[in-house]
């Protein structure tokens, strides 16, 4: 599967990046892999930064709106997430490893989002 991924890229690092096969988004300004997902792997370190993991979500990402009664007060609250269909998990243990994760993702997981097109549609802020 390709997905384009945006990174976060120390001016210095520029030439190694490029080598790797990113390319310069002149109007968002920052560097991006446009590729077969299992290749996000040589970029971990401009992915993850200090983290150690993260989900990458690609394809089908939605709001997803439901009800919940409130365990305070009873009453019915609205609800609003993220529907992520399609996922990899990025893993630094000693390398960069992109892995298949279970369905379930937890809370606390730091997630990336990825685009595959109309990018210059998305607020740059949110990129």
């Amino acid at each position: 599967m390709r997905a384009k991924i945006y990174l976060t890229v120390p001016y210095v690092q520029k030439e190694q990046v490029k080598a790797l096969g990113a390319k310069w988004d002149k109007e968002i300004k920052k560097w991006y892999y446009d590729g077969e997902v299992k290749n996000f792997a040589k970029f971990g370190q401009w992915i993850l930064g200090d983290d150690e993991e993260c989900i990458i979500a690609y394809e089908r990402l939605c709001i997803i709106e439901g009800k919940r009664h409130c365990y305070r007060c009873k009453k019915e609250t609205r609800v609003i997430g993220f529907g992520i269909c399609e996922h990899s998990k990025l893993i630094y243990d000693k390398e960069y490893l992109i892995d298949d994760p279970d369905d379930t993702i937890e809370m606390d997981e730091y997630i990336f989002l990825t685009w595959i097109n109309d990018e210059l549609d998305i607020p740059p802020l949110l990129l």
